[in-house]
């Protein structure tokens, strides 16, 4: 992947409805209590990282945004240790894309909290992850949504990356 610092995805408008409609996979917590028995679970988004962390799911990884869109009156805080990287909307920064990798090829997982927005993280997510890992993420007004990292899910992922333009 031949990026320069400062780079980043840029993920289209046609990208992104495509992504959209293929992450409508609703589970239910009590099944995500399940496969955190024997699979690393990686959470986006702060609502789901509280709910999950409440639920007593020992999260790999946690990306937020310190901010939700569903209730306003909710508040997260910085929360010490936490890698801070920039993600401008619409976009997947190479520190964030980069950062996600690492954390996942040396297994040590950790929480990032993104200064923009954290919502397209589950693409670099699945793109490094191995096949023991699910995705949760919250689906706004429906509820909690749970990717699998399977071979088709990375191959879909792969070439959503190759279709993306670098900046």
């Amino acid at each position: 992947m031949p990026l320069k610092s400062g780079s980043k995805y840029i993920v289209s408008e046609d990208l992104r409805r495509e992504i959209a409609s293929g992450s409508n996979n609703l589970c239910q917590l009590e099944d995500l209590l399940e496969k955190a028995k024997s699979k690393k679970i990686i959470a986006v988004g702060d609502v789901t990282a509280q709910r999950l962390t409440e639920a007593r799911i020992n999260l790999f990884i946690e990306v937020v945004d310190l901010k939700t869109k569903r209730n306003e009156h909710r508040h997260f805080s910085h929360v010490p240790g936490s890698f801070e990287v920039v993600n401008d909307p619409g976009t997947i920064s190479l520190q964030l894309f980069n950062l996600i990798g690492r954390l996942i090829r040396k297994n040590t997982g950790g929480r990032i909290e993104v200064i923009g927005e954290e919502d397209l993280a589950v693409i670099p997510i699945i793109y490094y992850s191995d096949f023991d890992t699910v995705v949760a993420y919250g689906i706004p007004d429906k509820g909690l949504g749970c990717i699998e990292v399977s071979p088709a899910i990375k191959d879909t992922v792969n070439k959503l990356v190759e279709r993306m333009k670098l900046e």
